[in-house]
């Protein structure tokens, strides 16, 4: 039976699925996730903005809301990477929250914006697709098949492959479902990825879709993200959805995907000279 979420229930969802993405690095020895009752935010060992900032921030106290803000930021800046700040959808004062990070020396960096799907079997059943791909879970006798999909779909640098190897062996030492990942094979090939990031609500997301760089425009990373929307609702979801970019948001919508609010990114550089 399906229930009834107004735009603000789905929005709550989606950021709840956001801040559950990325606490997977606690897995990880040496992330450090620094959190109160108003905020969370990450400091890591990688010099890449969006793995490092805020993931969280409760907006409702304006009489510390300044004071917290300087804080923050002046504790990441003495971390030393680039960041960014998001100002999320459900924050209550987003013109404020900006007033404060441009005069701490932070830049606007762009929006994405929020896009959910409503899961049902006549809409995934509508797709079709030639060449089917077989999925299977990632686990200890293809871990080294996802590897290879992931870091050529991606093309990210081998330390930073690293880091997502690790949330991978993490969780498969694990009984909890909250993360899993899937690979798709063409015969015995395996060419797409996408991984289920469920933190217990009706929504959940669908993270690291991608095919192999020689397979591209064959549908397979579409396929990767159509495969994981289904088996989301044969668990029983209501909706898959995500924080996206611009280009995202246009992917989500050939599955369907309603466009929601859109939201800010702050970005601080420590090398103000780099681009």
């Amino acid at each position: 039976m399906k229930h009834y979420y107004s735009l603000e229930n789905i929005e709550s969802m989606i950021e709840e699925t956001h801040v559950g993405i990325f606490e997977l690095g606690k897995v990880i020895p040496g992330e450090q996730y620094i959190s109160a009752t108003d905020y969370l935010y990450l400091k890591s060992n990688y010099n890449v903005s969006f793995m490092n900032g805020l993931i969280y921030y409760n907006d409702t106290n304006l009489k510390l809301l300044e004071s917290n803000i300087k804080s923050i930021v002046d504790d990441l800046k003495a971390h030393g990477n680039d960041f960014i700040w998001r100002v999320l959808p459900n924050n209550q004062h987003p013109e404020l929250i900006e007033e404060i990070l441009v005069r701490n020396g932070l830049e606007y960096a762009g929006f994405s914006q929020t896009a959910y799907t409503l899961l049902d079997v006549e809409m995934l059943d509508s797709f079709e697709f030639e060449d089917r791909l077989q999925f299977r879970v990632v686990d200890s006798s293809n871990f080294d098949d996802w590897f290879h999909v992931f870091s050529d779909a991606f093309n990210i640098s081998n330390e930073f492959s690293h880091y997502f190897t690790k949330i991978e062996e993490a969780f498969l030492r694990r009984a909890e479902t909250s993360y899993k990942s899937y690979i798709g094979y063409k015969k015995e090939d395996p060419v797409s990825c996408v991984s289920i990031v469920d933190v217990g609500t009706p929504l959940a997301g669908l993270v690291n879709i991608g095919s192999i760089n020689s397979q591209r425009g064959k549908s397979y990373g579409m396929q990767a993200a159509h495969f994981g929307a289904n088996e989301l609702l044969k668990d029983g979801k209501e909706f898959v959805g995500q924080f996206a970019s611009k280009d995202g948001a246009r992917s989500y919508s050939k599955l369907g995907a309603h466009l929601g609010n859109k939201y800010k990114r702050y970005i601080w550089r420590k090398d103000e000279s780099r681009n």
